[in-house]
Order: C-alpha cells, then sequence, then structure tokens
C-alpha cells in the first residue's frame, strides 16, 4: 500500500518555478536567513535569496512551508506560514534515498520491514562514519518504535514517508505521513478490508487539499477517497536530538 501513498507525488506540477513564475496557491519551502526590520526578513528560496514581509515573527535559521503572494507595492508577502519539522533537517544529506523503482522492490519483498531492520543493521556496522552511522542509528530506533521512516527521491526531488501499521476490527490500516515538494506535509491513513483501499488525507493547506481533490484520477487503486484542512500535521516520529539511546535497540 506504499505506492498508493507516493502516488500523490504525481499530481505535483511537472515543472518547476523560478522565483518570478512561482505558483503562490501552493507551499513553497523556504528560509530565514536574516530579520532585517520587524516585518521584513531576507528568505533563501531553492538558490535565490530575496526580501520579504512578514507579520508574523519568523525564527532566523528556521525552514517553513509557506505561501507567497506580491502586495502592492511589489515586496513579496508570505503568509499560513507553518514551521518544517526537526526530521526534515536530520534528513537533508541522507545517505540513503528510495525511488521510484526500490519502492516497489521494497514493497514486493514477503517481509519488507524485517529486511529494512536488517539492512540498516548492516549498513550500520558497515557506517564510514560517524554521521552515517548516526542516520542508520536513527533510522532503526525509528523502526524501535513502530514507525517505519523511508528517506525518498520522487521525481528527482527529495521526499519523505513515514507509516504505522494498524489491526482493527478485520481491517487493515496504514496511518501515514508523507512530506512532497510541492504539496507540503500530509498525514492519513489507508484502510483495506482485503478488497478495496480508503484514502484519508490531512493537510495544512487548502490549496494543496484542492488540488488533490481535483486529481484524484492519479490516486490509483484508491475506492474510496476524503481529504480535510488541518493546521496540526505532525510526523508520526522525529529523530532523537541526542543519540545516547540510539545503542540500547531491541529485536
Amino acid at each position: 500500500m506504499i505506492t498508493q501513498v507516493t502516488h500523490n507525488a504525481e499530481i505535483q506540477p511537472k515543472a518547476t518555478h523560478s522565483v518570478k513564475q512561482f505558483n503562490a496557491t501552493l507551499p513553497i519551502a523556504i528560509e530565514v536567513l536574516q530579520k532585517l526590520s520587524p516585518t521584513r526578513y531576507m528568505l533563501k528560496l531553492g538558490n535565490t535569496t530575496l526580501i520579504t514581509k512578514s507579520l508574523n515573527e519568523l525564527l532566523v535559521g528556521t525552514k517553513y512551508w509557506a505561501q507567497m503572494s506580491k502586495n502592492a507595492d511589489g515586496l513579496i508577502a508570505l503568509s499560513n506560514l507553518i514551521m518544517q519539522p526537526k526530521i526534515l533537517t536530520h534528513l537533508s544529506n541522507a545517505p540513503l534515498r528510495f525511488n521510484e523503482e526500490q519502492l516497489r522492490d521494497f514493497e514486493n519483498k514477503p517481509n519488507p520491514w524485517e529486511h529494512f531492520k536488517n539492512a540498516l543493521f548492516e549498513k550500520a556496522a558497515t557506517a564510514e562514519n560517524k554521521a552515517e552511522f548516526n542516520f542508520y542509528m536513527q533510522m532503526l530506533l525509528s523502526l524501535h518504535n513502530k514507525v517505519l521512516t523511508l528517506p525518498l527521491n520522487i521525481q528527482e526531488r527529495e521526499s519523505l514517508l513515514q507509516m504505522r501499521k494498524k489491526r482493527s476490527k478485520g481491517l487493515y490500516e496504514i496511518e501515514f505521513y508523507a512530506v512532497f515538494s510541492m504539496l507540503g506535509a500530509l498525514r492519513g491513513r489507508l484502510l483495506s478490508d482485503g478488497t478495496s483501499i480508503d484514502l484519508y488525507i490531512n493537510t495544512p493547506f487548502q490549496s494543496t487539499a484542492i488540488l488533490l481533490q481535483n486529481n484524484i484520477q492519479y490516486l490509483k487503486g484508491i475506492a474510496r477517497f476524503a481529504i480535510n484542512v488541518q493546521k496540526d500535521v505532525q510526523p508520526l516520529y522525529e529523530f532523537k536530538e541526542s543519540h545516547s539511546s540510539l545503542i540500547d535497540i531491541k529485536g
């Protein structure tokens, strides 16, 4: 059922937008570089820096999703700012990312979660440096907490997928959290009774909800689909700031 979640990435616009031609309705990833005045900030957008206005207090050095528009003075203004979770910073230089083909191969294995755990142990044992070792141990700690964390490279864009399995009342359920570059963060559930799959999604952005709703034909294999706008969309699991507990992982 992994591919039912990653099909959301196919809905993203095919073309990337420059600063002058950005799609103002969809969330854009930004980093706050400097505070210039109480309402003016220097931001990093891709490989470009720009000056913008925000009535909300922004934290220097922090990354956000935001929607952008131009005011009457031609200055770019931000709205609907959502702070990005810290796990994205931890994964910014991930030594392991899955592409579409690798995801399909992973999903088709007899016991993919157990296979992935064994592979992570092997990679941690042969890590070339401390950063790689810590990354693989963080991934194992996520699994130890019943959450599968998969850094992705979908359509040549860095993405993230987290999943947690549940079973209740004859239904097979996967709770998930996903990040796609031009959709922002999504959190939801996949429910299956063995004959059909239902998909329920929460997103903090109305524009993302509208885009997904208007393109449900790309969400392959889904019998029923519903999407809601909800501001508090958090990861299923955050990587630990301290590595002191990483060694104590059992089973």
